[in-house]
């Protein structure tokens, strides 16, 4: 999803959506925004590596949520102040989390690029809970054989990504993508994580969502889930290992994909939130952090 400014974004608009949103430039930095912190990085690229000069972290207003996602002085000034902290390189890619998008699952026949937008603008009318006009989307390849191409589907309600667009340009910013965590999440881990032809799971827990990736070296399926709030997650690793039996053999039939041999956990929140011994013995995989 490719902003031109936030003037620049319509509802119902499908722009370019890059599975590797900043591994693509020599130099950017990187916002991700969760419920309740917001985290800036600054890359290097070498070779074929990115390298993280600078990282900063703040917590996010209060406010926000309750103004409705509205781009509010105090988070304008939050994100100025890690802007100037981490002495942010442009082009900028804004990551919304989990709990912000959706991704839904596309199997097309093999067409041109021109009917295959077609169709996937169908298709997306098919999919999406909402009239296409009340969102932004795009689509990304996730695999395919001789007849079909599978896509994933990326969604954000432009109610969500105009206020947080504004707000990233009154901070200073120049804004050039914005990204679903779950499609940043899978590009970080091909980058550090060397995929073969066995499956793998990947998981992440955000502050009001899990994702769950299942990937091999040429496909991908992706699955996202809300979490309990904080005060009822008391077992949350078994909680997660059922979400996670339930999940394989959907993102497995979505995928075209084999039984997982590992599973990955990425992020600092989620090894320290998950039990990987327990998480071993529960899905009879290897689990790494």
């Amino acid at each position: 999803m490719t902003p031109a400014g936030h003037a620049g974004i319509k509802a119902g608009a499908a722009g370019q959506l890059n599975v590797l949103p900043a591994f693509s430039y020599p130099k950017a930095s990187v916002l991700f925004c969760d419920a309740e912190r917001a985290s800036l990085g600054v890359f290097r690229r070498v070779g074929d590596r990115m390298v993280c000069e600078h990282l900063a972290s703040a917590a996010l207003p209060q406010t926000r949520a309750e103004a409705g996602f509205q781009s509010t002085p105090e988070l304008v000034a939050t994100l100025a102040s890690l802007r100037s902290e981490a002495a942010a390189r442009e082009p900028l890619v804004l990551l919304l989390p989990s709990h912000l998008s959706l991704c839904k699952h596309l199997r097309l026949p093999r067409v041109d690029a021109r009917k295959r937008a077609k169709l996937a603008s169908f298709e997306a009318a098919q999919k999406l809970p909402c009239p296409l006009t009340e969102v932004v989307w795009d689509t990304v390849s996730a695999g395919g054989d001789a007849a079909s191409q599978e896509l994933v589907l990326a969604a954000v309600r432009t109610t969500v990504m105009l206020p947080w667009c504004e707000a990233v340009a009154a901070a200073g910013f120049r804004l050039q993508q914005v990204v679903p965590f779950p499609l940043a999440l899978l590009a970080g881990c091909r980058r550090a994580h060397r995929f073969s032809a066995e499956p793998a799971l990947v998981l992440h827990v955000g502050a009001k969502a899990a994702t769950l990736l299942l990937a091999d070296a040429s496909r991908f399926a992706v699955r996202t889930w809300l979490l309990a709030p904080e005060a009822e997650q008391a077992g949350n690793t078994e909680r997660l290992a059922q979400e996670i039996t339930r999940s394989v053999l959907h993102l497995r039939a979505e995928g075209s994909l084999g039984d997982p041999r590992l599973l990955l956990l990425a992020g600092e929140t989620t090894v320290r939130l998950c039990d990987a011994v327990l998480l071993a013995s529960r899905l009879d995989v290897p689990v790494r952090a």
